[in-house]
């Protein structure tokens, strides 16, 4: 079975969808054999091979019991982008044959008409990066026939208090008062997707360690240009097909880099029909569900008869 903690049940971000979407999808009886847990430890049991399918970055408090050969206490450990692999083997010296890295998996998205005044999109929550993202939209706005529809809320993962903080900020007011953006909050997937083959260009000035990004590659197989730094596991996932700029750590230096590359975006946009076909044609090969799960059947099955390990005292 696929263990969702208590942290993860009211939320409903791209970890959580990929979750479900897994659970669901998965042969029952072949899934009865192991006990998957995500991100949070409970309880472990000793009659089931254990997997810990992990999402966060290795430095986040609730994946520091894999310290001191904590890693031990699974049979494997299942990551989602060989970026964050790489990451945990250095921290907590796990070894590669205890490791195995399974994307997520996406629906191909089905692409709208798009209009003639490109629309910008921004999906994710405000603190990876959307205020440098406003910032540059409103010094390039009236320059260029450009919209912006904003889909970004703490509440997607149940952070209510943080939320309301967000909406008496004036980063919100400043969202609320322009008139090309469009400030829609949280938004069922179903509608994203729809928002997402309208769009096109992803704008996406990521300040966040992603350890995969379920987004961006949605944006992709919309046929948006995604315009990113190469930070964290974005030029994995993106795999060559974004404008990608060089990440900056000091905010000033990296809102001008990327204004640079979204500019050019823009002025440029027209000329990338055939890339936006081939990048489609890419990210829905490699990353529908129907290419994923049966990558998950054939390590599940590769392990099936491992003998369980002795019961652990969780600490």
């Amino acid at each position: 079975m696929i263990e969702f903690d208590e942290f993860s049940k009211p939320a409903m971000g791209g970890t959580e969808i990929i979750k479900y979407e897994l659970q669901e999808r998965l042969p029952q009886e072949l899934l009865s054999k192991f006990q998957i847990i995500c991100d949070r430890i409970t309880t472990l049991d000793s009659s089931k091979i254990r997997l810990f399918w992990v999402h966060n970055t290795a430095d986040q408090v609730d994946t520091r019991h894999l310290a001191n050969r904590g890693w031990e206490k699974f049979h494997k450990i299942i990551f989602i982008s060989h970026y964050q692999k790489e990451d945990y083997q250095r921290t907590y010296g796990i070894p590669p044959s205890h490791c195995v890295v399974i994307p997520h998996g996406i629906h191909p998205v089905q692409v709208q008409e798009k209009s003639k005044d490109l629309q910008l999109i921004y999906c994710s929550t405000p603190h990876r990066g959307l205020s440098l993202l406003i910032d540059v939209f409103e010094e390039i706005a009236d320059d260029y026939e450009i919209s912006l529809r904003v889909h970004s809320s703490y509440s997607i993962y149940g952070w209510n208090e943080k939320q309301q903080e967000f909406e008496k900020s004036s980063l919100y007011a400043r969202m609320n008062q322009h008139p090309r953006i469009q400030n829609l909050g949280f938004t069922k997937h179903d509608e994203l997707l729809k928002s997402f083959s309208q769009s096109h260009i992803f704008a996406y000035p990521c300040v966040y360690k992603e350890t995969f990004c379920l987004s961006l590659l949605e944006a992709l197989s919309s046929k948006c240009l995604a315009v990113h730094p190469d930070y964290s596991c974005l030029p994995e996932t993106a795999s060559n097909w974004s404008l990608m700029y060089s990440y900056h750590e000091n905010p000033i230096e990296h809102k001008k880099v990327f204004k640079n590359t979204l500019i050019r975006a823009i002025e440029n946009y027209s000329s990338y029909e055939t890339h936006l076909n081939k990048q489609k044609d890419y990210v829905d090969s490699f990353y529908d569900w129907n290419v994923i799960i049966p990558k998950w059947i054939s390590f599940l099955e590769s392990i099936q008869d491992t003998k369980p390990k002795p019961r652990f005292q969780y600490y």
